[in-house]
């Protein structure tokens, strides 16, 4: 590289740096909008205005959209309201700041000594309640052998036998939802009543009538999940109202069937 050619990289450099320092100090790029979008209907965050969120964000007015923390916001709102989940916060060039959120629903009801565990299908913590009441727009009551020390906010950590709920929303979506007609979570709330849980068997009470039971839930889950939602689906409107659903395994390969009462 010649002198010369050394000396117009260096100007150039230089004179970047300064347009750099420039557009960063520039008021043009400072934070003046701060919007919140829902991907979804507010329920429990009903009574929580968009704009208290923003004020319990850690987004600042004046701040320049190039020095925003998004994850400490993200990770803010998350922790103060259990029941959001936000999806992503977008820079709309110059200065706007547009939180993209939805509101996460309850699916189980984890039971334990003198409480419930309210947790959405990826088993965040959503609130702690002392009360209970069964209906098809309740979360579906689990009970079993399990303990948390747990909070809202928190995600809880599964044992092998209680990651079987993990894929039932997965399972209903392409087994029951085929069509996208409704919400996979309402559907499975309005089947599913309770669930009885051990490392060796969960059995369903559901609103139909019909009992599930699913034996060794730790091997195959997916498996057995998808089993047991096709021969529901293959039961007459009759059998769906008694008798029991029967999920298993011979010689390693899963296997159902459904016995009258």
């Amino acid at each position: 590289m010649t002198k010369r050619n050394k000396i117009l990289t260096a100007s150039l450099s230089i004179l970047a740096f300064i347009v750099l320092i420039v557009v960063l100090s520039s008021t043009v790029f400072t934070v003046g909008t701060i919007k919140v979008e829902w991907a979804s209907e507010k329920s429990e965050l009903s009574s929580v205005s968009d704009q208290t969120l923003i004020e319990n964000s850690s987004l600042n007015y004046g701040t320049n959209v190039f020095f925003v923390s998004k994850g400490q916001a993200i990770n803010k709102l998350e922790q103060t309201y259990p029941y959001i989940q936000i999806l992503n916060i977008e820079t709309v060039f110059p200065n706007t700041l547009i939180i993209h959120a939805q509101e996460r629903q309850a699916l189980f009801a984890l039971k334990q000594d003198n409480s419930y565990l309210i947790v959405d299908s990826q088993f965040k913590v959503l609130e702690v309640s002392q009360n209970y009441t069964t209906s098809t727009s309740s979360p579906i009551l689990i009970e079993g052998d399990y303990s948390f020390n747990a909070k809202a906010g928190d995600f809880l950590s599964l044992s092998d036998g209680l990651n079987a709920f993990l894929t039932l929303e997965n399972s209903f979506y392409q087994n029951m939802d085929s069509q996208q007609t409704s919400s996979t979570t309402e559907t499975m709330l309005n089947l599913l009543k309770s669930a009885t849980y051990s490392n060796t068997k969960i059995v369903f009470e559901t609103f139909l009538g019909v009992k599930i039971e699913l034996y060794l839930p730790t091997n195959k889950q997916q498996e057995k999940i998808a089993m047991c939602l096709y021969l529901l689906n293959e039961l007459t409107d009759e059998q769906k109202t008694s008798g029991t659903i029967l999920i298993g395994e011979t010689n390693g390969l899963v296997q159902g069937s459904y016995v009258e009462s």
